[in-house]
């Protein structure tokens, strides 16, 4: 009967799976491209985040997109996602002609699709299955999702930046094959049969939920700040890891440039190979950790990994040279397990509030744009000026920058062993 059940799971689990890979992939490929579009719109660095705001900003979609759901149910809502990204994906064409503000336009109406495919799949996934492995199973397929986070700065490197157009114009063709992706994708999407998932939740939960708003989880509640503070560590690494690998060991993207797997990774720019290690990081620990979430609880788990990351950070920061640089990628593998074990034990016992206690969490991403751009104006403002007017980093920069990550894993720590316990 259990096998029987399972095999029902096995076609809607790898079609969310694709979609895991999809949106990894756009939200890296965007977050990669800010160096880029830092020289080619001649922008300062606070400017340059405006990238992650305008992308992660279309999280305060998310309540809505929760609501719609609610009417129509998981696949529609996908094929909607899909559509809009499509419709994103052509509007770069002419959006890069004319201007910053314009790209940026286009790129929030990528970044609504992505929502609403974060919005529907998670809870998704979380239901297919036992309640008991839920935070295993959405770590393992979050390891797809690392997949496609550490190939998309190789695809950045490889076809953008290697491209011989230097301005934003570089984008066009790459962009509009991604239209051409998305939108088979989503007729394909439109063409199949997902079984609508209920979320499996004991009769008490069910009783408890029948009377009770979902604003009223104080769990979820406490998650959802824990997923804005997680997403702010997240992104602030390889945000600012290619110029900090620069300021703190200076000559080691020269001495990997004509290495043979750096040159066929990230032919034009080094540094982006450092990114997909952080990256890559991410990836081997999700699927490390999708067994690890199987045996041990899972805000044990979360608690211990949240105190490593804060650690090999604080390790960085107080050494130089290569340990230093190595010491700030090593994070990626333990914030590998923080968003499907954070968003797990947020929506435990939600019963018919998981697609709106989905929507509340994936609203949270939006800090992720407010924390970027915040810490860019803190590195501008620990930056030199040099003789043309342009701001140079310093250690001073990242190191305050970096610093702020502590408080965050703190509450992390609180949310793991506390937070989550709380009714």
């Amino acid at each position: 009967m259990e096998e029987n059940k399972n095999s029902k799971y096995l076609f809607p689990l790898i079609v969310m799976t694709s979609l895991f890979f999809l949106f990894g992939f756009i939200t890296t490929m965007s977050n990669s491209l800010i160096t880029f579009l830092k020289d080619a719109f001649s922008l300062t660095y606070a400017k340059a985040q405006i990238v992650n705001s305008a992308f992660y900003g279309a999280y305060i979609m998310s309540i809505p997109i929760g609501f719609l759901l609610n009417k129509t149910g998981y696949k529609k809502g996908i094929v909607l996602g899909l559509a809009l990204i499509t419709m994103g994906f052509m509007l770069f064409y002419p959006a890069v002609d004319l201007g910053y503000t314009a790209f940026l336009s286009a790129l929030f109406i990528v970044a609504i699709g992505v929502a609403i495919l974060q919005v529907a799949a998670n809870p998704y996934i979380l239901a297919l299955g036992d309640p008991q492995t839920a935070s295993s199973r959405l770590t393992l397929v979050q390891g797809v999702n690392s997949l496609a986070t550490f190939f998309a700065p190789i695809f950045v490197s490889g076809i953008i930046l290697a491209s011989t157009t230097t301005d934003a114009s570089a984008v066009k063709g790459p962009f509009l094959v991604f239209a051409a992706i998305t939108l088979i994708l989503g007729l394909t999407m439109a063409f199949l049969k997902l079984p609508e998932i209920i979320s499996e939740v004991s009769d008490e939960d069910k009783t408890i939920a029948a009377n009770k708003s979902v604003w009223s989880y104080k769990h979820l509640i406490l998650g959802t700040v824990a997923i804005g503070i997680y997403m702010g560590i997240e992104i602030t690494i390889p945000s600012f890891l290619p110029k900090y690998i620069q300021t703190i060991n200076p000559d080691f993207i020269a001495s990997i440039k004509d290495n043979g797997l750096v040159k066929f990774l990230a032919p034009k720019d080094p540094s982006v190979f450092m990114i997909s290690l952080y990256w890559l990081g991410m990836m081997i620990g999700r699927f490390v950790g999708a067994g690890v979430l199987k045996k041990y609880k899972t805000g044990n788990v979360l608690a211990i990994y949240a105190g490593v990351a804060a650690l090999l950070v604080f390790l960085s920061l107080i050494t130089t040279g290569s340990l230093s640089m190595w010491l700030i990628i090593l994070p990626g593998l333990f914030h590998s397990i923080m968003w499907p074990a954070i968003f797990g034990l947020a929506t435990e016992g939600l019963g018919k509030h998981a697609k709106m206690g989905s929507g509340i969490l994936c609203t949270a991403v939006i800090s992720c744009g407010l924390w970027t751009y915040l810490q860019g104006g803190i590195a501008d403002s620990f930056s030199i000026t040099d003789a043309a007017g342009a701001l140079i980093p310093t250690f001073k920069s990242f190191a305050v920058v970096f610093s702020t990550t502590f408080v965050f894993y703190a509450y992390i720590v609180f949310f793991a062993l506390k937070g989550s316990k709380m009714r």
